[in-house]
Protein backbone atom coordinates (compact mmCIF):
# COMPACT_ATOMS: atom_id res chain seq x y z
CA UNK A 1 0.00 0.00 0.00
CA UNK A 2 1.31 3.43 -0.94
CA UNK A 3 1.46 6.06 1.80
CA UNK A 4 -0.43 9.27 0.99
CA UNK A 5 1.76 12.33 0.44
CA UNK A 6 0.88 15.84 1.60
CA UNK A 7 -0.08 16.66 -2.01
CA UNK A 8 -2.38 13.61 -2.07
CA UNK A 9 -4.08 14.84 1.11
CA UNK A 10 -4.57 18.34 -0.31
CA UNK A 11 -5.99 16.85 -3.52
CA UNK A 12 -8.44 14.71 -1.52
CA UNK A 13 -9.56 17.66 0.60
CA UNK A 14 -10.15 19.79 -2.50
CA UNK A 15 -11.97 16.94 -4.25
CA UNK A 16 -14.33 16.50 -1.31
CA UNK A 17 -14.92 20.16 -0.51
CA UNK A 18 -14.95 21.80 -3.96
CA UNK A 19 -17.13 19.40 -5.90
CA UNK A 20 -19.37 21.22 -8.38
CA UNK A 21 -18.92 24.63 -9.99
CA UNK A 22 -21.86 25.88 -7.88
CA UNK A 23 -19.98 24.91 -4.73
CA UNK A 24 -16.86 26.70 -6.00
CA UNK A 25 -18.97 29.85 -6.38
CA UNK A 26 -20.19 29.43 -2.79
CA UNK A 27 -16.59 29.10 -1.56
CA UNK A 28 -15.65 32.30 -3.44
CA UNK A 29 -18.59 34.18 -1.92
CA UNK A 30 -17.70 32.97 1.59
CA UNK A 31 -14.01 33.84 1.05
CA UNK A 32 -14.97 37.43 0.21
CA UNK A 33 -17.40 37.72 3.11
CA UNK A 34 -15.47 35.65 5.65
CA UNK A 35 -16.89 32.97 7.92
CA UNK A 36 -16.77 32.41 11.65
CA UNK A 37 -15.50 29.01 12.81
CA UNK A 38 -19.08 27.94 13.51
CA UNK A 39 -20.29 29.04 10.06
CA UNK A 40 -17.37 27.23 8.40
CA UNK A 41 -18.12 24.06 10.36
CA UNK A 42 -21.80 24.18 9.34
CA UNK A 43 -20.91 24.78 5.68
CA UNK A 44 -18.50 21.82 5.63
CA UNK A 45 -21.08 19.59 7.36
CA UNK A 46 -23.58 20.58 4.65
CA UNK A 47 -21.07 19.66 1.94
CA UNK A 48 -20.16 16.30 3.49
CA UNK A 49 -23.75 15.38 4.28
CA UNK A 50 -24.45 12.21 6.23
CA UNK A 51 -21.79 10.19 4.41
CA UNK A 52 -20.35 9.56 0.98
CA UNK A 53 -17.31 8.61 -0.97
CA UNK A 54 -15.68 8.00 -4.29
CA UNK A 55 -12.86 6.14 -5.92
CA UNK A 56 -11.95 4.00 -8.88
CA UNK A 57 -9.03 1.96 -10.10
CA UNK A 58 -5.72 3.86 -10.00
CA UNK A 59 -7.09 6.71 -7.89
CA UNK A 60 -7.23 7.64 -4.24
CA UNK A 61 -10.34 6.21 -2.58
CA UNK A 62 -12.22 8.62 -0.34
CA UNK A 63 -14.93 8.24 2.29
CA UNK A 64 -16.38 11.08 4.33
CA UNK A 65 -18.90 11.78 7.05
CA UNK A 66 -20.45 15.09 8.09
CA UNK A 67 -20.85 14.10 11.73
CA UNK A 68 -17.50 14.87 13.28
CA UNK A 69 -16.20 16.28 9.98
CA UNK A 70 -14.36 13.09 9.05
CA UNK A 71 -12.53 12.35 5.79
CA UNK A 72 -10.73 9.07 5.10
CA UNK A 73 -8.47 8.41 2.13
CA UNK A 74 -6.42 5.45 0.97
CA UNK A 75 -4.76 4.03 -2.10
CA UNK A 76 -6.49 0.66 -1.73
CA UNK A 77 -10.01 -0.04 -2.93
CA UNK A 78 -11.38 -1.11 0.44
CA UNK A 79 -10.87 1.94 2.62
CA UNK A 80 -9.53 0.99 6.07
CA UNK A 81 -11.13 4.13 7.56
CA UNK A 82 -7.91 5.72 8.79
CA UNK A 83 -8.51 9.46 9.23
CA UNK A 84 -6.73 11.88 6.92
CA UNK A 85 -4.29 13.70 9.22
Amino acid sequence: MRILTENDKITVLKRVLEGSSKRQEEWENYAQKGLSDTELEQFIKQILGIAGGSGCRDSIHVSYQGSGLKIWASCISQNPMHPLK
